[in-house]
């Protein structure tokens, strides 16, 4: 799929669509795969017994307002690709413009992480990106040219990494392995398993976790996502609210099927236009949730972003490490619809905004939204 098309797909996908999430427990259980018992949790039933506001568990902090960006504004779908140890926020903008820019705490623009083009330290379509804060280095996917591109700390080009499949999420590990997610946009067939590991060179040294047996090509969109939290892989099923804990060779620790109030499963069509038509397909994927991503919050607990089918409104479930139902239904105020939106650092979450109140006709109009996790036992 060329990325142009991919591109317009997945803005339609993550504009109106994404799966799942949370809510109070229930005890049942079943077997999964590999012998790993599959528990259920969470509750479809607790509208109104929900667990409070989002003001309730974060509270605002910095508004940071982005600068000029030079001769080119940001997209309509911006993300926080990442946040350096210096402290500055890498801001990947790859719907449109397609460029990479990192702003200091006070919405500087500092620099540009490479550049739109098919050389070294290049890309065409910079989809997304991992900044490992140990090292400084940052890394860039390139779903047009599948491959992985790093950058040193001072954002100049070191390597790259050729892909064999067309990957959503990267990862590095301390050890510096290379981890990606797929939520079935690896191939026309679509992805036999959710986390590859590859090498230095590209090839596959491992893949874990089965794709959902709920895969079609026609509810193929992107969201989902894995973190590595405490060791351990906590990754989300595509297309099914299924929560995976997993050792990095890919055994299955933990499992755990989510039920929440405002999650709609995906469903199945009989409307063949579905396969063929852009605007058919749209409105097919707008009657189930889709699940935007998980985040880490904290030392102990994580979360999972999906929407509300037939909505633009997206919510929050909150979980421990130990997959235990903390909270669910959490409104998300302000919500930017873009790839994996929210960026967090220990109890620090961001997000971008539109920024208000601007003087300035060259501002970016976005602005970097800082919140605290309030702690609660």
């Amino acid at each position: 799929m060329c990325s142009r098309l991919k591109g317009i797909f997945l803005y339609f996908s993550l504009a109106f669509f994404f799966p799942c999430l949370i809510i109070h427990c229930s005890s049942s259980k079943k077997t999964a795969s590999a012998g790993t018992e599959l528990t259920f949790i969470g509750n479809q039933s607790l509208k109104d017994e929900l667990n409070g506001e989002f003001k309730d568990y974060f509270s605002a902090g910095r508004k940071i307002v982005l600068g000029p960006s030079g001769d080119s504004r940001l997209g309509p779908m911006p993300s926080i690709g990442g946040i350096n140890r210096r402290g500055e926020f890498i801001i990947l903008d790859n719907f449109g413009v397609r460029q990479i820019l990192v702003y200091d705490g006070t919405g500087t623009l500092k620099a540009r992480i490479g550049s739109r083009g098919i050389g070294d330290g290049q890309y065409l379509y910079p989809d997304n990106m991992f900044v490992d804060r140990d090292s400084g280095h940052s890394y860039v996917s390139d779903g047009d040219l599948l491959r992985v591109l790093e950058y040193d700390e001072d954002n100049k080009y070191v390597a790259v990494i050729p892909l064999p499949i067309y990957m959503e999420q990267l990862l590095i590990t301390k050890e510096g392995r290379l981890f990606c997610y797929t939520s079935g946009a690896a191939g026309p067939k679509g992805a036999e398993r959710v986390i590859y590991e590859f090498n230095k060179t590209g090839h596959i040294r491992n893949r874990f976790l089965r794709m959902s047996n709920k895969y079609i090509s026609a509810a193929e969109s992107k969201g989902g996502g894995m973190i590595l939290f405490k060791g351990l892989f906590y990754v989300i099923t595509p297309y099914e609210y299924t929560i995976s804990k997993c050792n990095p060779s890919g055994e299955i620790v933990a499992q755990a099927r989510v039920k929440s109030p405002y999650y709609t499963e995906i469903k199945t069509y009989t409307d063949k236009r579905v396969e063929t038509d852009f605007n058919e397909r749209k409105r097919y994927h707008s009657t189930w949730s889709h699940i935007r991503q998980i985040i880490k919050i904290g030392d102990d607990r994580f979360g999972v972003v999906y929407n509300e089918a037939r909505s633009e409104r997206y919510y929050l479930d909150i979980f421990s490490s130990e997959l235990k139902v903390i909270t669910q239904g959490i409104l998300l105020p302000g919500y930017l619809i873009a790839p994996h939106a929210i960026y967090t650092i220990g109890n620090e979450l961001y997000w971008l905004e539109p920024a208000v109140n601007q003087n300035s006709a060259d501002s970016a109009d976005i602005a970097i939204a800082e919140y605290t996790f309030k702690i609660k036992q």
